[in-house]
């Protein structure tokens, strides 16, 4: 039996996570003085967007311990299962090096341990396709390749109300060179090579929102066969508008709406929307894995 974990930057919820199956490790942020565990339960993602707009420190967070992953990993295998474990871009944080450093403890073969380049809703549905495809009886060998062809064929737009929470936190990869007209754009951006690069760059969320659906189309074909999935951050409602765009323009065999969770979010700030999808047939493309 292959089981199939991720670190909490997928963003989905634990309900969302047993469902399909999926195992979660969860990562940690700092707000207020108080560690927080990234699961959901000590502190809601309501509470935490509501914090953020006030707190004077932006919160800080924190990769599992190599000592979290051998306990999980311990649990998880006990069983004779083996083990698939997805991980945020080695890019943005060091948790595929703690879990890659903990799988060292186990037997060759047992725990399988890739770097996704990818992070929140465009990790969720690589975690989503290696259950399904667990859930049918495919080893880790043959899931790997179709994970890493999706992400070849992603379009990942997102827009910001500010750069200043990815500046602060140091994740604004190339996206720095907007930093210069830092207060008086909407940037558009994307995660591409495992970090956070610049798009366009418009004067008004409106703008933007405009811009973001014709990149999109311009990256994947209007009635193209998709799957793919919406991040904000305590922008509900333009998340359902989102949504029923890209509906619109596409024939959506998966599309659901994340709130990003507080270790995102810390970085993405509030009023964040975008979202990651990718055509069908990449599913269909395997290629060999150099990530493993």
């Amino acid at each position: 039996m292959l089981k199939i974990l991720v670190d909490s930057t997928c963003d989905l919820l634990p309900e969302e996570a047993a469902g399909y199956g999926i195992h979660i490790i969860p990562m940690y942020v700092t707000l207020g003085g108080r560690t927080y565990r990234d699961d959901g339960k000590e502190l809601s993602r309501e509470e935490f967007y509501r914090r953020l707009r006030t707190e004077r420190e932006l919160p800080r967070t924190s990769q599992p311990s190599i000592g979290d992953f051998e306990r999980v990993f311990r649990e998880l295998t006990a069983d004779g299962s083996e083990l698939l474990c997805l991980t945020i871009s080695s890019r943005l944080s060091g948790t595929w090096q703690a879990a890659k450093a903990a799988a060292e403890s186990f037997p060759a073969g047992r725990i399988h341990v890739v770097d996704t380049y990818a992070v929140s809703v465009s990790l969720s549905l690589l975690a989503i396709k290696a259950a399904e495809m667990a859930a049918a009886g495919a080893p880790a060998e043959e899931i790997i390749p179709v994970l890493e062809s999706i992400v070849r064929n992603y379009c990942i737009v997102f827009v910001v109300e500010t750069l200043e929470y990815l500046h602060k936190g140091g994740r604004i990869g190339t996206a720095s060179a907007f930093l210069g007209t830092l207060l008086d754009i909407k940037p558009l951006l994307t995660i591409k090579d495992g970090i956070v690069q610049p798009l366009h760059k418009v004067r008004t969320k409106k703008a933007a929102k405009a811009r973001m659906l014709e990149i999109f189309e311009a990256g994947i074909a209007p009635g193209t066969t998709i799957a793919g999935a919406i991040a904000h951050t305590a922008s509900h409602e333009e998340a359902q508008w989102l949504a029923d765009e890209l509906r619109s323009r596409y024939n959506c065999r998966r599309l659901y709406i994340s709130e990003m969770g507080p270790v995102v979010g810390t970085h993405g700030g509030p009023g964040l929307i975008g979202a990651a999808i990718y055509p069908i047939e990449a599913e269909q493309a395997p290629a060999q894995s150099p990530h493993q």
